[in-house]
């Protein structure tokens, strides 16, 4: 399986050599790194990625996955709430964030960043998020599982007994 691994990346980098202004193979070659448990590559590669194009919510999206996947909690929060909420970037970059939608929007970006604020104990603003999730796209299941593990986490945390079932709370707007 390396190997497989190994070559997938040599060719991707042949890519990146060929299209040095290309940033999605630069993400697969994050993502492949993640894959592999190499985080600090998996970071490496994604930053790269973003500074070809630092407006875009999605690569964005990706490095804050990869943070959040090397225990980098508050450095993923600050990248996917960009693609959440939108914002400033600390260079003055704007960044439109991205809407709700299932797959890979709701399953690493939303549900992620839901859950990167509760290792941070910031459930007050994690719970709109899955929330919003959990009454917005129920049929992902990924998404849905993790936005319903981290409401127990915030129940638990909160002192009531936790379930499944998401709370009312206001919807934040993406």
């Amino acid at each position: 399986m390396q190997d497989e691994y190994d070559k997938a990346i040599q060719e991707m980098l042949t890519g990146v050599a060929l299209n040095p202004t290309n940033p999605d193979i630069l993400t697969e070659i994050s993502r492949t790194y993640a894959k592999e448990g190499q985080y600090g590559k998996a970071i490496q590669f994604a930053d790269q990625a973003l500074s070809l194009d630092p407006s875009s919510a999605r690569l964005h999206g990706n490095l804050g996955v990869m943070l959040y996947q090397n225990d980098d909690y508050a450095r993923a929060i600050d990248e996917l709430s960009l693609v959440v909420h939108g914002g400033t970037t600390a260079d003055g970059t704007t960044v439109e964030g991205l809407p709700l939608a299932p797959g890979r929007i709701a399953d690493d970006y939303y549900s992620i960043y839901a859950l990167s604020l509760t290792q941070l104990d910031r459930c007050p603003e994690a719970i709109p998020i899955m929330h919003l999730i959990l009454t917005n796209i129920a049929n992902d299941q990924v998404a849905y599982y993790n936005a319903s593990q981290g409401m127990d986490y915030c129940k638990t945390a909160a002192g009531t007994p936790a379930s499944s079932t998401p709370v009312a709370t206001e919807t934040p707007a993406p």
